[in-house]
């Protein structure tokens, strides 16, 4: 079996193909992301498709567009950082201790989102298909990025 069938469930069978034709293993890309919780756990790497099912929101996205079924992360901290500021202001009663964390794109494929898509506005953003069995190595790959408002986020 290939490795690519050991992505996350919720991925339709017609979409694994076209995962594996634009994602790739970049074990060397460093990306930022956003962790609502505070934590550095399996919750915080969520695909965006299992993330709104786990919160009970509505989902909007296109179910078949693969980025719907990927983790989002970032080429540098700056739109992370944009989002906490607004789960700080909006959220702070549900999510009072968000923080960035950073690491590369292992046990997954990946891919720039603007390469896939060349209208998409931010060209930081990172799709990032992640293996089932890979999220242990992960959370103790991740770390939590400290230059945040000069805080560490522990």
């Amino acid at each position: 079996m290939e490795k690519t069938h050991n992505l996350a469930d919720c991925i339709p069978e017609n979409l694994i193909e076209e995962i594996k034709i634009n994602g790739k293993e970049q074990y060397n890309q460093l990306v930022y992301r956003a962790a609502k919780r505070g934590k550095i756990d399996e919750i915080a790497f969520m695909n965006s498709f299992d993330e709104y099912n786990y919160e009970n929101r509505e989902n909007n996205n296109d179910l078949n567009d693969i980025g719907s079924y990927s983790t989002s992360c970032y080429t540098t901290p700056k739109h992370p950082q944009k989002f906490l500021k607004c789960l700080k202001k909006k959220y702070f009663n549900k999510y009072p201790q968000p923080c960035i964390i950073l690491g590369h794109t292992i046990c997954g494929l990946s891919q720039r989102t603007k390469e896939r898509k060349p209208e998409y506005p931010n060209k930081e953003h990172i799709d990032w298909w992640i293996y089932k069995d890979g999220f242990e190595e992960i959370c103790s790959a991740f770390k939590f990025f400290e230059n945040w408002e000069g805080q560490k986020n522990e």
